[in-house]
């Protein structure tokens, strides 16, 4: 549930960024014997990105790895922008906010670490998954039911949209077949 103020700072929201790992994963990497990694990836979120791009909303990813399962996986969902192997996540952040023309109040950060707070300091609005670490938790102006890995994109995208009156519009939209 967010507050009565934390709604006027959802409104204003036009991009959502999110970490991968521990937010769009469980955090878990799979190595194969050839150093193949694999990641496994909620549905949810994937539906929630559909539902965020037909509101008019971004989605990107900004990583501190680098990952041929996050590449694949973005360029399967349409991602808007993707910054892999960024450590300084802020780095990343200033060089999309150019690409965009947007302001700090017009970006969500979705993160679950340390490398996440800086810019959780910066984005109009901050998120973590239930159970990202507590340093996290303290900090942002949101935590999900969800945790990393299990839908926690998708709460976020619904909560954005919920806020921004365009949830019921965007389902209807989505469910409705003439």
């Amino acid at each position: 549930m967010v507050r009565p103020e934390q709604r006027e700072s959802l409104r204003k929201i036009k991009v959502i960024i999110s970490d991968v790992d521990g937010v769009m994963t469980d955090g878990g990497i799979i190595l194969g014997a050839g150093g193949q990694e694999f990641k496994r990836y909620d549905v949810k979120d994937g539906m929630g990105i559909t539902m965020a791009r037909k509101a008019g909303l971004k989605v990107c990813i900004i990583t501190g790895r680098k990952s041929e399962s996050v590449t694949i996986r973005a360029e399967e969902l349409k991602f808007d922008g993707v910054y892999q192997g960024y450590f300084n996540k802020v780095e990343a952040y200033q060089v999309m906010k150019k690409e965009f023309g947007l302001d700090d109040e017009n970006f969500l950060h979705l993160g679950d670490d340390i490398l996440d707070i800086p810019l959780f300091e910066i984005v109009g609005f901050s998120v973590s998954p239930a159970d990202g670490i507590k340093q996290v938790t303290a900090v942002v102006d949101h935590v999900t039911t969800a945790p990393g890995g299990r839908g926690v994109l998708r709460e976020t995208v619904e909560l954005v949209l919920e806020a921004q009156g365009k949830l019921d519009d965007v389902i209807r939209e989505l469910t409705t077949f003439s």
